[in-house]
């Protein structure tokens, strides 16, 4: 942490000297890594690490199942812009789950008006058991939220880690195998 303090400290003390605008990370035009591509910003909203986080919830075949053909971080994305919150989401996606309904579905009548304990006992439902996994799986969004926050973009050029190596072809020696023009 102090570390980054001084190099922050070093990189701004040097922009005001060279007359230049400060910089701050997460600053630069680089996207961000969660955010959309340039391409489809204008078609959908920008994703945060609490959509990342959402998203984490189920496995990509519950998604499926209640109805989320996009991606699930574009979805919850869009979700979240358009004013629910994070227990709300999570509700409706176990509800849809258990129900076999669509999640935009459930969504359209919330944004109608309709409580969430409605919205359950019409699904027969358990709202207050559904309640309950929800809280407890809003403990993990939060935690995955503050992880995927916290991950540093990668320098140009500098692989993650646990990135699998480059390919590299191995170098024919003359005479040995099948030469570029399928030769021998």
């Amino acid at each position: 942490m102090a570390r980054l303090t001084l190099t922050l400290l070093a990189g701004l003390l040097l922009a005001c000297q060279a007359g230049a605008e400060p910089r701050f990370p997460g600053s630069s035009d680089e996207p961000s890594p969660f955010e959309l591509p340039s391409s489809m910003k204008d078609k959908g909203p920008g994703v945060t690490p609490l959509a990342v986080a959402l998203s984490m919830c189920f496995e990509p075949a519950d998604w499926t199942k209640i109805g989320v053909s996009t991606s699930p971080v574009i979805e919850m994305a869009r979700l979240l812009r358009s004013g629910h919150y994070r227990l709300e989401i999570l509700q409706m996606a176990l509800m849809a789950s258990a129900s076999g309904r669509g999640l935009s579905t459930l969504a359209v009548r919330r944004d109608k008006g309709e409580s969430l304990q409605l919205i359950a006992g019409s699904l027969s439902a358990d709202y207050d058991g559904i309640y309950e996994r929800a809280l407890r799986m809003a403990e993990d969004v939060d935690r995955w939220e503050k992880s995927v926050r916290t991950v540093e973009p990668l320098a140009r050029g500098e692989r993650a880690p646990d990135a699998p190596r480059p390919r590299v072809e191995p170098k024919r020696l003359p005479g040995m195998g099948v030469g570029p023009g399928g030769s021998r």
